[in-house]
């Protein structure tokens, strides 16, 4: 990690930690954004879907109650207009059905359902129809027409006739008649069936003429029959009526079985919804809180990494003035860190400073040395022991200074042959094709540098005797 910092200048740090930070921030952005959009969607998805198939299904429960009521207002006043509008509502329901559907293509089975039963009612309704239209929307039309100009008929006939206990019976027939139509208790229909044949009986044992009796019985059979006939067509209604509400009810059931479930899975989704927006705001809480402490961990690390060597920087420059060797910084040859770079430049400056104090000393002891030999032989009269040990002393000094000042040469030597290696090796690298301007501008420093400090080194050897 140290190594690519220190390949990094201190601005490219900067602008990487902070661009890093705003990029964090930007994806917490982003992912608020994406969060509130899913979250639309999946409610807009509720709403186009559940809702919809919802609001549809109510629908079509609205129209068959819409269809039930004028169901009812039919059988009531039996107005033929009723009767269109309730076909009007059913059709309606079963377009309504198709359009399910299209919403849900998985529920194409309770839609199918749905339109069996619906034209399932609309079948038997249009029967019941048919079957008050031959009954007769009113008293004058249909079997009930046909029935009431036999009981005129037959009324008018006994009125004729003048006979009162026929008469009485008639009255009674009438009024059982009168109790099935009004109750549908079909006690009321054998009780007129045995007023018939006792009528008929006492009008076969009347004194009435022959034409008479034939004709007053030819009338009470058509009166029995029309009656049945009308008792025969209201069990058919009843019947039909009793097909069409199992439907009804077939429809309302379904309907409501579907609401049921649609509100249990709005319900889930509802909560699924508010789940995974619960765990994406957690997200981007920690996202947050990530990019704040990174920010803060970035700002730290990058202020330590250069308040740190600035700091040791400035005791090493006080060092430097006192002290002859101080201790080298960390430093990466290959690092761009203007830090490292001053961290290098201050190691260099530390080694030129040791290499001329040492330099000087061996200088100065060299020349010490052959002051004393130049002094030890104007003064050496007499070859005496003493004398010769005075001299062997001073000549091993100078030789081990001429001994350390070679070796301080070869030294510089070796400094000499390293500037030049850097400056061969950084003129490959402006030579070359695909180097960069960063590249390019480094290189040419230190070919700069290194050329500054052959110089200089060349400088100091030059001036030695």
């Amino acid at each position: 990690m140290n190594k690519i910092a220190n390949k990094l200048r201190i601005g490219e740090k900067i602008y990487f930690g902070f661009g890093l930070v705003g990029l964090l921030f930007l994806f917490v952005i982003w992912q608020y954004h994406s969060t509130l959009q899913s979250s639309l969607n999946d409610y807009q998805y509720l709403n186009d879907f559940y809702g919809a198939k919802k609001d549809k299904l109510l629908s079509i429960e609205v129209g068959l109650l819409n269809a039930r009521q004028s169901e009812k207002d039919f059988l009531l006043k039996h107005n033929i207009n009723d009767a269109q509008s309730t076909l009007q509502q059913i059709q309606r329901a079963q377009e309504i059905t198709t359009q399910l559907s299209d919403i849900d293509p998985s529920a194409d089975k309770t839609a199918n359902q749905l339109q069996q039963y619906l034209k399932n009612y609309l079948m038997h309704y249009q029967q019941v129809v048919e079957a008050w239209e031959k009954k007769g929307l009113n008293e004058n039309s249909g079997l009930q027409g046909s029935f009431r100009n036999a009981v005129h008929a037959l009324e008018a006939m006994v009125a004729g006739l003048h006979d009162d206990k026929i008469y009485l019976n008639i009255l009674q027939l009438r009024r059982r008649e009168k109790d099935y139509l009004l109750r549908g208790d079909e006690k009321y229909v054998d009780l007129a069936s045995n007023l018939i044949q006792v009528i008929e009986t006492q009008v076969k044992l009347s004194q009435f003429s022959l034409d008479d009796k034939t004709k007053f019985i030819s009338l009470l059979k058509n009166y029995q029959s029309d009656f049945l006939a009308l008792v025969e067509q209201n069990k058919h209604i009843t019947g039909v009526v009793k097909q069409m509400e199992n439907s009804a009810a077939n429809v309302t059931q379904l309907i409501n079985q579907n609401v049921i479930i649609s509100n249990e899975d709005m319900a889930r989704m509802t909560n699924d919804i508010n789940n995974s927006s619960l765990e994406r705001e957690r997200l981007m809480l920690w996202l947050v809180i990530s990019a704040i402490l990174l920010g803060i961990y970035l700002a730290l690390s990058i202020t330590s990494k250069i308040v740190k060597p600035l700091r040791k920087m400035a005791i090493l420059l006080q060092e430097l003035t006192y002290v002859e060797s101080i201790e080298h910084m960390p430093y990466q040859p290959e690092g761009r860190d203007e830090v490292n770079e001053m961290a290098g430049s201050l190691n260099v400056l530390a080694d030129h400073r040791k290499r001329f104090i040492n330099w000087w000393k061996t200088s100065m002891s060299e020349v010490e040395a052959c002051t004393q030999l130049e002094n030890t032989l104007d003064n050496w009269s007499e070859k005496t022991p003493e004398s010769t040990a005075e001299m062997t002393q001073i000549t091993d000094e100078l030789t081990e200074v001429l001994k350390e000042k070679k070796n301080l040469l070869a030294k510089e030597y070796q400094e000499i042959k390293k500037c030049n290696d850097e400056i061969i090796k950084q003129s490959t690298v402006i030579n070359h094709v695909s180097a960069t301007r960063d590249d390019i501008d480094h290189g040419a420093k230190s070919i700069n540098y290194s050329a500054h400090l052959i110089k200089k080194t060349l400088d100091m050897l030059s001036a030695q005797p």
